[in-house]
């Protein structure tokens, strides 16, 4: 096998552990987030306490912190893995 496919062979082993896998977990904390934030105002809405439903920007940047801070705890524990393997 030649280096330059083991050389690629590596380097989307890499990407995927480093990349696609907290990406995807990312996702998932981002819907999360944003599933509580759904959920919570509309049960302000159904109570009454306002009297439309409606998702603004900072719901969407707020859903983005679950996004980083889930991607980040994956990054970090992928990482630990890869350096205890070495």
């Amino acid at each position: 096998m030649s280096s330059t496919k083991l050389t690629q062979i590596n380097l989307s082993a890499i990407m995927f552990q480093f990349i696609l896998k907290p990406a995807a977990s990312g996702l998932y904390g981002f819907a999360s987030f944003f599933l509580i934030i759904i959920i919570s105002k509309y049960f302000v809405t159904f109570i009454g306490t306002t009297n439309s439903f409606n998702v603004d920007i900072t719901d969407l940047q707020l859903s983005f912190l679950g996004f980083f801070f889930v991607f980040l705890i994956n990054f970090l524990k992928n990482l630990q893995n890869y350096k205890s393997a070495e």
